[in-house]
């Protein structure tokens, strides 16, 4: 579990860093400071993400060994079936794609993986992973796994490819489904983390076990996305921009300060040269208790990034690989989508959680009416059961 280096305090996150500005970010950040660059073969970029540190240590403006370069498996090329040729094919292609010669850091991006590395139209355009929505698109065949890969892993590591290994949007039940495997325990896991959003038990488990965490998505959404609980977004808030007023500080510097005192290492991603260095410009000055006070006040559950089995996804035995699931996830992402088809209206007024689809027919032998259950996050302590007729449609669209 150890790491080859010292983690880094913070880093720069690539997400939706576009090619051609992802660059010149990653340029900006070194220079600003910078060690850690986090990537991901899912954010489409790592082309030009490597042809900033190439250029950086071609001018001697850094040594390789002073970076912490971090990146994920996609679920497309997860060991599924236990073919790990699709591990080794993804590895490759990120190493070029860096102008690296090994990595950091690897993580598992998703517990889930895909059955298919693509998907064509009948005219050869490339299928989207994602729909416009975030949801996964229902071409693919997505199931819970993570084991294998997590093994193939390990092995890329014990070959020095990789100097450290980890996970990606794992629950504690999942983690814990590792050691239960006599697995070693991963590094990292990197997890959506801010205000709105703290995780405390899993932030506690992670202490627990050696785990270190890393926060994406530490300034809130970069949509603006707004909870109801709130009325705005993270960095919009007025608790957020009153301690950024006291201490002549911008929004996101208070953030990142907040997170560092969680004991995370968060991951502010912006393509703006002033932002870059003022996000990582929290050094001489503290945060104090009442303010600490204020923004841990402002949890909400607001998670700003969903997965392909609706937003239940994130805690429960449900989601623990268990190898007979018969693609458990597909069938609840195909069936949550029919029946919350309806309750857009609450989906928007309660900034809902739409929570795991119960008794499918066809799932799990269940043959029963389904309900979505969605958290009201101004009424923390209460669920809304929405209750829907006996929809055969789901049997219909999710084929089990």
């Amino acid at each position: 579990m150890s790491l080859p280096l010292p983690l880094p305090p913070l880093g720069l996150g690539t997400f939706k860093s576009s090619p051609g500005e992802v660059t010149s970010a990653v340029l900006h950040a070194v220079r600003s400071g910078y060690r850690l660059i986090d990537c991901a073969a899912g954010y489409q970029n790592e082309t030009e993400v490597g042809a900033a540190l190439a250029t950086l240590i071609s001018s001697n403006a850094i040594k390789r060994d002073e970076l912490y370069v971090s990146s994920k498996l996609w679920q497309t090329h997860h060991a599924y079936g236990g073919d790990e040729s699709r591990c080794e094919a993804a590895l490759s292609a990120t190493l070029s794609d860096l102008n690296l010669d090994y990595l950091d850091l690897l993580l598992i991006h998703w517990p889930f993986a895909s059955e298919q590395l693509a998907v064509q139209t009948e005219d050869g355009t490339p299928e989207p992973f994602r729909l416009a929505d975030g949801s996964l698109n229902p071409v693919f065949t997505v199931r819970t796994e993570y084991l294998a890969t997590y093994r193939w892993l390990l092995s890329a590591k014990a070959r020095g490819v990789v100097k450290a290994v980890g996970v990606s949007n794992f629950t504690i039940e999942q983690m814990e489904h590792l050691r239960e495997e006599g697995l070693e325990a991963p590094a990292v896991n990197q997890v959506e983390h801010h205000p709105y959003l703290q995780q405390r038990a899993l932030l506690s488990y992670c202490a627990s076990r050696g785990i270190r965490v890393m926060a994406y998505s530490p300034l809130g959404s970069a949509s603006g996305k707004k909870p109801a609980a709130h009325g705005c977004a993270l960095l919009e808030h007025a608790v957020v921009l009153d301690v950024s007023k006291k201490l002549k500080k911008t929004a996101a510097q208070v953030l990142v300060k907040w997170a560092l005192g969680k004991g995370v290492v968060p991951l502010p991603k912006s393509v703006s040269e002033e932002r870059i260095r003022t996000n990582a410009d929290v050094d001489g000055w503290e945060l104090e208790s009442a303010d600490v006070a204020a923004l841990d006040g402002l949890e909400c559950g607001c998670r700003n990034f969903r997965s392909y089995a609706g937003e239940g996804w994130h805690g429960g035995e449900r989601w623990v690989e268990k190898g007979d699931d018969r693609d458990l996830v597909q069938a609840l992402v195909k069936g949550a989508r029919v029946v919350c088809v309806g309750l857009e209206g609450v989906r928007d007024k309660y900034n809902g959680l739409v929570g795991t689809l119960l008794s499918a027919p066809g799932v799990s032998g269940g043959g029963g009416e389904s309900r979505c259950l969605v958290e009201l996050h101004d009424v923390p302590d209460k669920v809304l059961n929405v209750k829907t007729e006996n929809l055969r449609a789901v049997a219909a669209v999710s084929d089990v």
